[in-house]
């Protein structure tokens, strides 16, 4: 466990770089047509893996800089690039080494559950593969203190572990990639339905409001002719009323003329007399 969750902070940091640029390509990709869920999740485990990481270091820098565990350190132990010479070491743990060795992995306990939490928190699917590699490396530690493999074997047999702990995360980066991927072509697909749909009832909307509009122009037509017609009308029972009137009063007149006595008025001229009747 000692050397596996320092191997994996630095596994886990390649892994997370490779998981970023497979994000970054499909957002690139997609041509940041809007922020989605998926993509907001990703800055979410992002910003969570890098506290995380960072918890980490300040959790095992503090139990290095220990000044008993020194000759421990020089092994190469923690080491993620040993030397060609550390590999090739055929010594073997002293009494004082074991207890140092037993020392380490006591103190850098609560980094391991530390780590464990963290990830549990923002990738639950990475916990097994941690606990896996660290049992794997519980069980190499043990046969170092118990001197039935060497320091250089010891390295060789943490160096094989990390490869498998990489694959595994790489595997993993893989398989979030694709699952964040799919979530965020999934809500654009989503985004975009509902955009189709709302332009499509703006469209329909304003269809009704243009016909709303010709039907409402019509009536006004309708009642404007109307309206002329009943002036037209009014005009024409004004004109009859008229004439009627004007009908009825020559009437009268002509039967006042007919009824009114008549007068006959004559002069002489001479010998010619002039009458006149009214």
């Amino acid at each position: 466990m000692l050397i596996i969750l320092r191997s994996a902070i630095y596994v886990f940091r390649k892994w997370f770089t490779h998981l970023f640029f497979i994000i970054l390509a499909f957002i690139l990709l997609t041509g940041f047509q809007s922020t989605t869920e998926a993509q907001r999740k990703f800055e979410s485990f992002r910003a969570a893996n890098k506290a995380s990481l960072e918890r980490y270091k300040l959790c095992v820098q503090e139990i290095s800089n220990n000044p008993a565990y020194k000759s421990v350190y020089s092994r190469g132990l923690f080491d993620l690039k040993p030397t060609l010479a550390q590999l090739a070491d055929n010594a073997k743990p002293t009494a004082k080494d074991i207890k140092i060795i037993i020392a380490i992995h006591n103190d850098r306990a609560k980094c391991r559950t530390q780590t464990i939490e963290d990830v549990m928190q923002f990738n639950p699917k990475m916990v097994p593969i941690f606990v896996e590699s660290c049992h794997a490396e519980d069980i190499l530690m043990a046969k170092l203190i118990q001197l039935k493999i060497t320091w250089g074997e010891c390295l060789q047999g943490r160096l094989a572990l990390v490869d498998e702990f990489a694959r595994k995360m790489r595997d993993e980066a893989n398989r979030l990639g694709q699952e964040f991927k799919k979530n965020h072509e999934i809500e654009l697909a989503q985004r975009q339905a509902a955009e189709a749909e709302q332009a499509r009832m703006q469209a329909v909307s304003a269809e009704e409001a243009r016909r709303q509009a010709v039907i409402a122009a019509e009536a006004q037509r309708q009642a404007a002719m109307a309206a002329a017609a009943q002036r037209h009308a009014d005009l024409n029972a004004a004109f009859d009323s008229i004439a009627e009137w004007g009908k009825q009063m020559q009437s009268y007149a002509n039967q006042q003329r007919m009824n009114r006595p008549l007068m006959t008025n004559c002069q002489r001229f001479g010998d010619s007399i002039n009458c006149t009747t009214y």
